[in-house]
């Protein structure tokens, strides 16, 4: 799955979700299929990315090592958490929970670095 779709996946969650967090890995060459071929996605979550902001951040620190994030709340209809990787100009990147917000942001930052 290519980053684009992940991106637009990541915009539409509603919460932390495990398959999600199993294809950014994937994606990002951090696992395999055969890393989580026999996982049970309904009990367990092996990366949190979703879920887990502490996650987030070590996933952006393995593959964007120079990298600064901000993180934030964006005012809109609702407030939703906002996150931004890279230079101060990075595209901004909002989610359902500040974790999802960051790996949005970190996709587009690696979208960019690789377009």
């Amino acid at each position: 799955m290519g980053i684009p779709a992940l991106i637009e996946r990541l915009e539409k969650a509603t919460g932390p979700d495990a398959r999600l967090d199993t294809d950014i890995m994937i994606a990002l060459g951090q696992w395999t299929e055969r890393d989580w071929w026999s996982f049970d996605y309904q009990k367990h979550t092996p990366s949190n990315l979703t879920s887990s902001l502490d996650a987030a951040i070590d996933l952006m620190e393995k593959v964007l090592p120079d990298a600064q994030v901000l993180i934030g709340f964006k005012q809109t209809e609702e407030t939703l958490p906002w996150a931004r990787v890279g230079k101060w100009n990075a595209p901004d990147a909002t989610g359902r929970t500040p974790a999802i917000a960051l790996c949005i942001a970190i996709l587009k930052a690696l979208k960019e670095r690789h377009p």
